[in-house]
């Protein structure tokens, strides 16, 4: 992400705690907007494991509480990318996760 999306490493948080429910929980990899709010999670699952609803499902119980308008799940052979909308709780997936400066801009909204 930092080479391929131009996203700057110090956005970058792996491994970052929080809380679901009032369970601690860990983010496999969260991104951050310049403000320091959530933009991007992403689960990771190993290569071993094919990405089936589970793996969705656990990306979204956290992303209620992150609230980051991207979610990717993947298992580094396969990956899948969408954006979220929470004002009418949908979803699109993405063709391609474009860089870092256009998930900021696309986030912001029209």
């Amino acid at each position: 992400m930092i080479q391929e999306l131009d996203v700057p490493a110090g956005l970058v948080a792996i491994e970052a705690a929080f809380r679901v429910q009032g369970q601690p929980r860990r983010a496999d990899v969260i991104v951050h907007d310049r403000q320091g709010d959530p933009l991007l999670l992403v689960e990771c699952k190993a290569p071993r494991v094919s990405i089936a609803q589970d793996a969705f499902d656990q990306g979204a119980r956290y992303n209620i509480v992150l609230q980051a308008p991207y979610l990717v799940v993947t298992n580094g052979q396969t990956h899948y990318a969408c954006a979220i909308d929470f004002s009418d709780q949908s979803y699109t997936f993405l063709d391609d996760l474009p860089p870092y400066d256009v998930l900021l801009s696309r986030a912001d909204g029209p």
